[in-house]
């Protein structure tokens, strides 16, 4: 029999809850292709802010861009012992772009809010204000928390490899639609699934890329969900209880 919503633990959940976000973010990738497309450059100038690239060989610029190689060798950011390359990071970018664009049209369609970002401007051509209160561009919020969540992803990944954790069944089948969705999208706008990828990621990233990316990606944040039910279902109230009472002065 089939669970209901009261049955389900939180990971099941959040894992169905991710798969319609996903599910859904493909689908306006391909509707807005051409425009995200735009913003392909927006993201390599954030790259290059962190990102150093020797030329060597008298290789042209140009061609090796063309293929890719920059993205695919070049190391945009190290976190720990792990290099993130540009391609990687242009992952990144254009993810956190496509949540902010959609964080600015949920809270203007459903509340009439407007959060100071411009969905039609480029993001390095508009500003707003950081946590001090200093003037900076969206494009620079966007590249921090695209650091923010490549470290959230490789920390975790890193954990769940070192523990010897791994995807279950049904979680590997949500990889998999999603990459057909990916397909299938690609073909509606006449595409070929790498060619689709090359549009909304940049240069130098493939399906076997993709895939590499979203299975780390799952593998992160299944991780994440489930230790943190575990820690949370570990806290009853009895727990709670003992820890008041050995430390009265503390909490009062």
């Amino acid at each position: 029999m089939a669970k209901n919503e009261s049955t389900k633990s939180k990971a099941e959940v959040y894992r169905e809850e991710r798969k319609a976000r996903i599910a859904n973010a493909a689908k306006k990738n391909a509707k807005s292709i051409e425009k995200r497309n735009s913003f392909a450059k927006i993201a390599k100038k954030a790259v290059a802010i962190v990102l150093a690239v020797a030329i060597v060989g008298g290789i042209a610029w140009t061609a090796i861009d063309e293929f890719g190689v920059i993205e695919r060798f070049a190391t945009a950011v190290t976190i720990g012992d792990e290099k993130i390359s540009a391609a990687q990071f242009n992952y990144y970018f254009s993810s956190q772009y496509n949540q902010m664009v959609s964080q600015a049209n949920y809270y203007s369609q459903s509340y009439g809010y407007d959060i100071g970002f411009d969905t039609s401007v480029a993001p390095d051509e508009q500003t707003t204000t950081d946590a001090e209160g200093n003037e900076t561009t969206w494009s620079e919020v966007i590249k921090n928390n695209a650091v923010d969540y490549a470290q959230f992803v490789e920390a975790y990944y890193a954990e769940a490899k070192a523990n010897n954790y791994e995807l279950d069944e049904e979680a590997q089948t949500e990889i998999d639609e999603l990459i057909e969705n990916y397909r299938t999208q690609a073909a509606t706008n006449n595409y070929s699934l790498n060619a689709f990828l090359r549009r909304n990621f940049g240069p130098g990233y493939n399906e076997k890329a993709f895939t590499e990316q979203i299975t780390k990606e799952y593998l992160a944040e299944n991780y994440y969900t489930d230790k943190k039910s575990e820690l949370a279902d570990s806290i009853t109230d009895e727990v709670i209880k003992a820890e008041y009472d050995a430390n009265r002065k503390d909490y009062d």
